[in-house]
């Protein structure tokens, strides 16, 4: 088999309609000095689901966005504290 190529699912939308039209934000996540935030909004539909949101900090514009199951979110927290990021 070959490698498998992951790509993030690119998202022409800002972080306050996102959030408006999909759920609650369970945590925000920042790095000092950096340009990137990352924040974990709950599925208002399947609340098992949680969808990770890149964004740029100052125009909260999503650049990446991931879904991963509920019972991975405390993983990729220590994962990003661990780089570095911040919880707000």
């Amino acid at each position: 088999m070959g490698k498998q190529n992951f790509r993030a699912k690119k998202v022409e939308e800002k972080i306050p309609e996102y959030i408006i039209d999909s759920g609650k934000i369970l945590h925000t996540l920042t790095k000092p000095r950096a340009q990137q935030s990352i924040a974990f909004v709950q599925d208002k539909d399947e609340s098992d689901f949680i969808n990770v949101l890149h964004y740029k900090t100052k125009t909260g514009e999503i650049t990446n966005s991931e879904t991963i199951v509920s019972k991975e979110v405390e993983g990729w927290l220590t994962w990003l504290t661990g780089l570095g990021y911040i919880k707000k």
